[in-house]
C-alpha cells in the first residue's frame, strides 16, 4: 500500500514536471518568433530592406581596420557599414557571398588558395583564399565572406570583404541576394567559372 502511494507521487510528478517543460518550451518558441516580428517592424521603420550582424571585416572599408567587428544594412539607395560608412548603390557593381570551402578546394597550400581565392575574386580574393590556409581549422562551423564591389567616391574600383563570426553563410547568401535584386542583377552567389 505504502508502495503504492510513493508511486503514485512520483507519477504525478513526473507529470506535473513535464507540464512545466512543456509550457516553458512554447514560451521560450513564442518569445522568439514574437521578437522576430518586433524586429522585422523596427527594420522596415527605419527603412532596412536587409541587414546582417556579427561579421568582421577583412579589408577593403575605408577608415576600418582588419578584424574590426561590422554589420551591414541595406536600404533602400545604400549600404552601410557600422551606419558609418555609406556605399551609393549606384556605385556597387555587384555583391558576391562565398564560403570558406569554396575558396579552399582540394588545394591544401597557402598558395594553391590564394591562386583559387584569385581566380573568384580578383586580387583581394587571393588575399581571402591564402588567410584561409593560416591558423588552426575550424570543422565544426563554415566561415561565410561577402565581397562587395563598389566603386569609391574618386571612381576607382574597391571591394569590401566581411566575414561571418556569428551564424553561418546562409544569411550572407540573404543578403547577397536582396542587394543583387536591388541592383538588378539576379544571381547572388559566385560560381566557380567553367569552360565553354
Amino acid at each position: 500500500m505504502q508502495g503504492n502511494k510513493i508511486r503514485n507521487y512520483i507519477q504525478k510528478g513526473v507529470l506535473v514536471l513535464g507540464n512545466y517543460i512543456i509550457w516553458g518550451i512554447c514560451i521560450g518558441i513564442l518569445y522568439v518568433v514574437f521578437k522576430k516580428i518586433k524586429t522585422s517592424r523596427e527594420n522596415k521603420q527605419k527603412g532596412i530592406i536587409a541587414r546582417i550582424d556579427e561579421l568582421v571585416i577583412v579589408q577593403g572599408v575605408p577608415g576600418a581596420v582588419e578584424g574590426q567587428p561590422a554589420f551591414l544594412r541595406l536600404y533602400d539607395d545604400t549600404v552601410t557599414v557600422n551606419d558609418q560608412q555609406t556605399i551609393p548603390l549606384a556605385r556597387i557593381k555587384e555583391a558576391v557571398s562565398f564560403s570558406q570551402k569554396d575558396i579552399e578546394g582540394k588545394n591544401k597550400s597557402v598558395v594553391g588558395r590564394g591562386i583559387i581565392g584569385a581566380a573568384l575574386l580578383g586580387p583581394l580574393g587571393a588575399v581571402v583564399g591564402g588567410m584561409s590556409g593560416v591558423g588552426q581549422k575550424n570543422t565544426d562551423k563554415t566561415v561565410g565572406f561577402i565581397a562587395i564591389h563598389y566603386t569609391d567616391k574618386d571612381g576607382i574600383a574597391e571591394t569590401a570583404i566581411l566575414k561571418t563570426t556569428g551564424p553561418g553563410p546562409l544569411l550572407l547568401i540573404k543578403f547577397t541576394k536582396a542587394l543583387n535584386e536591388k541592383l538588378g542583377i539576379v544571381p547572388g552567389t559566385h560560381k566557380q567559372a567553367y569552360e565553354i
